[in-house]
């Protein structure tokens, strides 16, 4: 399998642009909840006597639109420049606006694959990798195919292959229903709250959407990942894996 990196055309493509080194601390005094408000009482008396710092302390965060001259942003419908090195918005429109993600459906998909999956496990593919919507990307996998986690990652994120996604999301789920609601889990607890995923791909449905900011924090956080780090980073990726009776596949 050759993979040309489509991935990076996905994030210009939103024009969701990152700059920096990653965000100061990883840690937070009170974890956030959506569902949840803050009452010193309820954390001890030691702890209303300190300073706890808000869930966004070390995230870039913008009231509204952050317009610069030397930023054309008329034909975007939603878009953000972030310093992580500085915790800043550069520049941004339209940040919370619910868009379709497409694609960049797959930073997600990687994220909870990299956090409950081993590279070196070997996922099967079922009949559930087929991809019926006309003209989408697939590595067209067949039932049967077996590939490690490292080579899925390697093909998801470089080639977008949509059957790919499948193919991660029912082995480290165990179903793609529950690999998907990992996704939602996930999203939430970065703060991701105008984000929902109804598959692991980003193929066409009303019901999936996120937003300029969502894609900031989700993004934020999969470049914590190295493995996921060095896949975008490469320009192509060549590898043989094998069908149902054991014979080697190059594509």
């Amino acid at each position: 399998m050759k993979c040309i990196n489509k991935f990076i055309c996905g994030v210009l493509s939103l024009a969701l642009i990152l700059t920096g080194a990653g965000c100061g601390k990883t840690a937070y005094d009170v974890p956030y909840d959506v569902a949840g408000s803050f009452a010193p009482a309820r954390y001890g008396a030691e702890v209303s006597k300190a300073r706890l710092d808000a869930f966004a302390s070390n995230l870039c965060v913008a009231a509204g639109d952050v317009l610069r001259d030397s930023v054309n942003l008329e034909s975007a419908g939603a878009a953000g420049l972030f310093s992580l090195k500085d915790n800043e918005v550069l520049c941004a429109k339209n940040l919370n606006e619910k868009v379709y993600p497409a694609s960049l459906t797959k930073i997600m998909t990687a994220i909870v694959a990299l956090e409950y999956g081993a590279m070196d496990q070997e996922l099967v593919a079922t009949d559930n990798v087929k991809i019926t919507e006309s003209g989408a990307a697939t590595a067209k996998l067949a039932a049967g195919d077996h590939v490690t986690l490292d080579q899925a990652l390697h093909i998801l994120l470089l080639a977008s292959a949509n059957d790919v996604a499948n193919l991660i999301a029912e082995n480290i789920g165990g179903s793609i229903s529950q690999f998907i609601d990992m996704m939602n889990q996930k999203a939430v607890s970065l703060g991701a709250t105008n984000t929902h995923f109804v598959n692991a791909h980003g193929l066409t449905d009303l019901d999936h959407y996120t937003t300029a900011y969502d894609m900031y924090l989700i993004f934020n956080e999969a470049v914590k990942h190295p493995e996921f780090l060095q896949i975008i980073n490469m320009n192509s990726y060549q590898t043989t894996y094998y069908d149902k009776n054991g014979k080697s596949s190059y594509r």
